[in-house]
């Protein structure tokens, strides 16, 4: 006999509604703010895509992460809009990458729940059931040092964290950490970003004690069309989310009028 997930409520989404049952349930169990992260296939895990395998090379068991973020910071300031973190900036760059798609050690989540819904159910990918994780940040940090909180991104533990991932000179320590980041990009303000930093490549719910801070919930595949429909009632859509002129294009051309 399978032995029941730990981390899994009883909650299942099949409703915004069951999503609003979701946050009921996070702040009587954590009473504090709660992170969100949507994942298209619950069985995804919560780990830091740069630990991941690279598809496009089944030959290495991850990304090469200092040559991409070194590729990344060069050839950024050409393509950007807006002017570019400083070169010593490594938070701030990592934060850019991130958003923009690159592989890095930083995983996002958001202090919204129906924005995590929409990355759970928008890829219109409907064979798999779903997920969105909740987590409590302040809960997570505790579990490194006792002490309770965000941990900010000038002290000195993270931003030796944050200089490793640029001069490929390895880690302090293997930790994941809930970080008070910075919003410097508007898709981080729309999305209502926040950030995990990894240096441990094992995924978030592998770690002692997870059970207690961390919280997920199936949404089953027959019920993400509704929920995309319900998500974009409520304004959650991709011109919202990712507010550029790219994707209100994409929208306008499906809309119906």
């Amino acid at each position: 006999m399978t032995e029941p997930d730990p981390h899994r409520s009883t909650i299942t989404l099949s409703d915004l509604s069951d999503v609003v049952s979701a946050a009921r349930e996070t702040i009587s169990l954590f009473e504090e703010t709660t992170w969100w992260r949507g994942h298209a296939k619950a069985e995804w895990r919560l780990e830091a895509q740069v630990y991941r395998k690279n598809p496009e090379n089944t030959d290495r068991s991850s990304y090469a992460e200092t040559a991409l973020i070194g590729h990344f910071v060069s050839r950024a300031p050409s393509r950007s809009h807006r002017p570019c973190p400083d070169a010593d900036d490594y938070f701030g760059w990592l934060f850019l990458a991130q958003h923009y798609g690159l592989p890095t050690r930083l995983l996002d989540w958001t202090e919204n729940p129906l924005v995590a819904a929409y990355f759970a159910v928008e890829p219109s990918d409907d064979d798999d059931d779903g997920c969105i994780w909740g987590l409590s940040p302040s809960a997570l940090n505790a579990t490194l040092d006792g002490s309770y909180g965000l941990v900010q991104i000038k002290d000195p533990r993270v931003a030796k964290i944050a200089e490793s991932a640029f001069k490929g000179n390895g880690s302090p320590e293997e930790v994941i950490i809930a970080l008070d980041g910075q919003e410097i990009d508007p898709r981080m303000l729309a999305q209502m970003s926040r950030f995990t930093l990894h240096s441990d490549p094992d995924p978030l719910e592998f770690m002692l004690g997870s059970p207690g801070w961390l919280r997920q919930y199936i949404i089953p595949k027959n019920a993400k069309a509704k929920m995309r429909k319900q998500l974009s009632a409520f304004g959650i859509r991709r011109s919202n989310l990712f507010p550029d002129l790219a994707s209100l294009a994409t929208e306008l051309k499906s809309a119906t009028w």
